[in-house]
């Protein structure tokens, strides 16, 4: 690469680089997003009456609020809400956790082309050393 061709490579490397972190951090965010609504709809199938434990669970945050003076309706619907926020965070963290496992592959697998990529000359780190 001729000298005076240096700052248009950089520039274009830079922008280059920004724009796959961007790219990169909207795909992690949509992957992130998409596994949490898989993982709510998961929690989700096992809300039901006929589920035992989530009906224990219901019941005693719902005696839990009625302990608190709500009225019975109240409570029932306090006790729900304070389930679907529990679920939603739990999803959340299940979707962070996949994520980090889906990004830790991806570091493994790339890993050794970083040994096979071909070393720069002794010309070439010269130059580059010169132009900075």
């Amino acid at each position: 690469m001729p000298l005076e061709k240096f700052n248009q490579v950089s520039g274009i490397s830079n922008f280059t680089r920004n724009v796959g972190g961007a790219i990169g951090v909207s795909l992690l965010s949509t992957f992130i997003t998409h596994q949490r609504q898989i993982q709510r709809t998961n929690f989700s199938a096992h809300t039901n009456n006929a589920n035992p434990f989530f009906l224990r669970e219901l019941g005693g945050m719902a005696h839990d609020f009625r302990a608190m003076g709500m009225s019975a309706t109240d409570a029932s619907h306090r006790a729900l809400a304070q389930l679907s926020a529990q679920m939603d965070l739990q999803a959340s963290v299940l979707a962070f956790k996949n994520a980090f496992w889906v990004l830790s592959a991806l570091v493994v697998l790339l890993t050794p082309f970083s040994f096979i990529m071909k070393r720069p000359s002794a010309e070439e780190t010269a130059a580059a050393a010169a132009a900075h």
